[in-house]
């Protein structure tokens, strides 16, 4: 069949840290949120991933925006270690202010201007309004997106991938898909509250009702460690990679070379359910992708690795995986463009406690008979949106 014209855009939302004084602002009720939604609509990629998703009401604000046009997949599982938390700066805060009223009841506060009372309160009132602390906290802490990741695709041109054929004329249940959380969690203190994991979901493109195509697809989303020990992200890069083939082998097995050979045959034994085309080249295609391996199978994975191309862990997903850097076979990458993700012209992450030099750490990766149209970034110009800036790919898929 004719290649497939697929576009795909990886975007670190940054919803915000739980303390927002860092100079961080929160994301909820923003116009940084505002400008999000806008531009993510207006660049109209046929898929989104999208990492720290960590507020269940931005998913909810994403959800409400983007409903009709794509499906927003997810998995949801809450760390426990959020609750104790949540809790212990609630403690906190209460202590803080029974210490204060018994300071003030005890009359010790009398002799202290009134000025600095007046100047003091003010200050008070203006961190609580400034750190918006319980409401970013509890977005943080009670959060419950699985690896805060989340895989937008378009409805009209994506359908979950069914396991098998159905006997019946009965919709065939759709292969699973796997989220979780890395085994490996340590080397980033912030695992210990909001674990760090990845998403790998199977679809089945048919491009819409005009188009008689079924093509199956992988979508592979990731989030590794932060930090300067990369040797923390090797485990679950490679842990990525092999749940990846894992699930090329199942996708493989449900569009299996018997399906595909009584299809061509137009066997009788064989019914073709509700969810699937017309007979296509695509049976034939992924015939001849079930004899040379998993990794004929078409991946497109969206992630911020949090460390650059030179580093073992994303060089294993690169050897070990045999996934392909989309960025240098881009045009702005062809001609040399670094294409840094992490650029302290941001003024979102240049406000930060500690200086991060300017890095590509957000990639797309692709592997199988995919190629790369075009990569470039997205969502990098003023007014910034996030402290990382996007990137955006066309693929032709299945040529």
């Amino acid at each position: 069949m004719a290649g497939t014209r697929i576009t795909v855009l990886t975007f670190n939302i940054f919803t915000g840290t739980p303390v927002s004084f860092l100079g961080h602002p929160t994301l909820v009720g923003s116009d940084r949120l505002k400008g999000q939604l806008k531009r993510i609509k207006e660049i109209d990629a046929d898929v989104v991933f999208l990492q720290e998703v960590y507020d269940n009401e931005i998913f909810s604000i994403y959800e409400e925006h983007f409903h009709g046009d794509y499906q927003l997949f997810h998995e949801r599982a809450q760390p426990v270690a959020c609750y104790f938390l949540y809790a212990t700066v609630l403690s906190a805060l209460a202590l803080f202010f029974s210490v204060l009223l018994q300071l003030l009841d005890g009359g010790l506060l009398d002799d202290v201007p009134v000025t600095y009372m007046a100047v003091g309160s003010f200050i008070l009132a203006e961190c609580v309004t400034r750190l918006e602390m319980l409401r970013a906290l509890k977005g943080f802490v009670f959060g419950d997106i699985l690896g805060a990741q989340v895989i937008m695709f378009k409805t009209a041109k994506f359908a979950r991938l069914p396991a098998s054929d159905s006997a019946d004329d009965s919709e065939p249940a759709a292969l699973p898909h796997v989220a979780r959380f890395f085994d490996l969690q340590s080397g980033d203190p912030i695992n210990m509250f909001r674990p760090r994991g990845f998403l790998v979901l199977p679809l089945l493109y048919h491009g819409g009702e005009s188009e008689a195509r079924a093509l199956p697809l992988v979508l592979a989303a990731l989030h590794t460690n932060s930090g300067k020990n990369d040797a923390s992200r090797v485990p679950q890069t490679r842990e990525v990679v092999e749940h990846v083939n894992a699930m090329c082998e199942r996708v493989l097995r449900a569009t299996s070379v018997d399906t595909a050979m009584s299809t061509a045959r137009g066997a009788s034994t064989t019914v073709q359910p509700r969810w699937r085309p017309p007979p296509t080249a695509a049976v034939t295609a992924v015939a001849a992708a079930a004899q040379e391996g998993v990794h004929q199978v078409a991946v497109l994975s969206g992630c911020d690795l949090n460390a650059t191309a030179a580093d073992a862990s994303v060089q294993q997903l690169f050897e070990y995986g045999r996934f392909v850097d989309t960025w240098p076979r881009g045009t702005a990458g062809r001609h040399g463009s670094p294409g840094f993700t992490w650029d302290n012209v941001n003024t979102i992450c240049a406000t930060g406690l500690r200086k991060i030099p300017d890095e590509r750490v957000d990639f797309l990766l692709h592997r199988g008979p995919v190629t790369v149209r075009e990569c470039r970034l997205a969502l990098h110009e003023p007014p910034f949106l996030s402290d990382h800036f996007g990137v955006l790919g066309e693929f032709t898929v299945g040529a």
